[in-house]
Parts: C-alpha cells; structure tokens; sequence
C-alpha cells in the first residue's frame, strides 16, 4: 500500500465531492487534502509538496499552469449504468477500482534507471583504413 514517504495527493473538486474523493483516498492509507477554489488551489500548490492532483477535465489545464503535476481526471472513472435502462437516462456509476489503481500505480515509487552503457567510439581513421582494405581486398585481386 502507502507509506509515510510518500507525498500527499490533491483534490480540486467542489467541497461536497472533494471531501468525499479525500475520504476515499484516507481509506485506502493515502495521505490528501482538497482545495475547492482558485485561490486556495494556487496556495495549496505553492505551499506544500503533492504526488500528483486529482480533479476534471476543465481544471487540468489550470492545475499544470500552475505547477507541473502529475493529474488524474476524475471524469474517466465514471461509466453509465448498463443495468439502469437506456443510455440517456440512466444513471453513472464511479469504478473505484480502476481510480485506486490509477492512484497506485502513479504514488508507487519508479525503480531507478541503471546508468546508460557509454556509446561506441567512433573509429579511429587507421582502424577505418584498415576495415576499407579488409572489405576491398577479396576484390581487388579478383581482377
């Protein structure tokens, strides 16, 4: 799961939703705070540390111009009810499974990258030289 490492997530939504996405996130040993307004947001991103925010489709944008942050859009965990009907008028349902493994697999810490191997050198002009020989040689005696 979690552990007290890691840094916290953000929540940018309307109060009633962002406390219950926070509540959702404290459930599952995440560390999140919500901001419900631009001021707050920008206070929120300059003051403290995020692994990355939660929040719509319309305030990416202004999350990223802000600070730089990974965003997961709430938007797309959300599927119309198959079971409820039509398409129109049925009602949506929140994959909470499919966000906690969005939130998993962006918090859980990357393995290091091991050191690029240094490139080949280019040849030197006699080993090139001597390559040109060894490639032309079969041939110039052929004539």
């Amino acid at each position: 799961m979690t552990t007290n490492l890691q840094l916290p997530i953000l929540v940018f939504l309307p109060t009633a939703a962002a406390r219950l996405v926070v509540s959702k996130l404290q459930e599952n040993g995440y560390s999140a705070s919500a901001a419900s307004s631009i001021p707050e947001l920008q206070r929120s991103l300059h003051a403290v540390q995020w692994s990355l925010v939660v929040t719509t489709r319309p305030d990416i944008d202004l999350v990223r111009n802000i600070r730089p942050l990974p965003v997961v859009n709430l938007e797309i965990f959300f599927h119309s009810d198959l079971h409820a009907g039509t398409l129109e008028g049925g009602t949506k349902q929140f994959d909470t499974k499919a966000f906690m493994g969005r939130i998993d697999a962006l918090t859980q810490p990357r393995p290091a990258r091991e050191p690029e191997t240094p490139a080949r050198s280019a040849p030197s002009l006699p080993q090139l030289q001597t390559r040109i020989r060894r490639w032309f040689l079969p041939y110039a005696n052929a004539r």
